[in-house]
């Protein structure tokens, strides 16, 4: 039996997951706000603003009225470099 890495919650089902992935023009990542990227990185709010203000955060895809969004492959690239760095 193989274990899967499953995509956080946010909310959505897949078929919705699709449509908001096609609508935002991703057909892989899917639009993550300030609070979804605290929960995948598994941090505190304020833990989570400081990362965002490092140099080596990504960029956010969007800057809405609303606030920063970010691609969820890029927050993903981001957790997978955190990991490898705490390792060494």
């Amino acid at each position: 039996m193989t274990t899967q890495r499953s995509r956080p919650n946010v909310g959505f089902s897949s078929r919705q997951d699709h449509a908001v992935s096609t609508f935002w023009g991703m057909a892989e990542a899917y639009p993550m706000g300030p609070e979804e990227v605290r929960e995948r990185l598994g941090v505190s709010r304020q833990r989570a603003y400081i990362l965002m203000s490092r140099k080596d955060f990504p960029d956010p895809w969007r800057v809405l009225k609303m606030g920063k969004v970010w691609r969820s492959t890029d927050i993903e690239d981001y957790a997978e470099r955190r990991r490898r760095a705490a390792e060494d």
